[in-house]
């Protein structure tokens, strides 16, 4: 049972920046909801089905192939299931895009004045520390994550610990890839609250 626990957690690690992302998105709409409820709403309503919906397949997943492989089914079998798990996922995040698509298009487009547009003397460029800041501190956590991960996915992808193979595989390998999907969040991040902000 502490093994399913943990092989569980494990799969919710790979998914964090994924989970950060809808954090950071929950966020901006609590602190949008004075000034535009509605979209604060529909953008928690969304996020909050994207985030559930991802944790709660990760264990129906789990659990799925534990008692199809319990109960001896095929491997078609145990395919058709998954596949059916599939639709039912998409369903639901096809729904919370129905509540992000209503949330980005709520309310009619307000053109902006003449006088208030920017001129090219008026527009200043913005820093770029915000950016830097988030993909160190994304590629830090990528790092960290790659290391916790690296002996489990180590093991299922067969990488012998025969002179430090493995280890190897870990520091060269997962460490620079989850670091740079960590740095490209971090940026993503930034730039969406800094849009979000304007």
């Amino acid at each position: 049972m502490d093994a399913v626990i943990f092989q569980f957690f494990v799969h919710l690690l790979t998914q964090l920046p994924v989970f950060v992302v809808f954090c950071v998105g929950l966020r901006m709409a609590w602190y949008q909801r004075a000034s535009q409820p509605e979209v604060a709403r529909l953008t928690s309503w969304a996020l909050n089905i994207l985030l559930v919906n991802a944790v709660g397949m990760t264990g129906l997943s789990m659990a799925l192939s534990r008692y199809g492989l319990a109960r001896g089914w095929s491997g078609s079998a145990i395919q058709t299931a998954f596949t059916l798990l599939s639709v039912v996922r998409y369903l639901i995040e096809a729904g919370a895009f129905v509540f992000l698509l209503r949330a980005i298009f709520h309310g009619p487009a307000h053109l902006a004045s003449p006088a208030r547009a920017d001129t090219p003397t008026q527009a200043r460029p913005r820093g770029c520390l915000g950016l830097v800041l988030g993909a160190v501190l994304g590629a830090l956590s990528g790092a960290v994550l790659a290391f916790v991960l690296g002996e489990p996915i180590g093991m299922a992808l067969n990488i012998r610990t025969f002179e430090g193979e493995r280890s190897f595989f870990i520091a060269f390998v997962l460490g620079p890839l989850f670091a740079l999907i960590g740095a490209m969040t971090g940026v993503i991040v930034v730039v969406i609250q800094r849009r979000l902000q304007r």
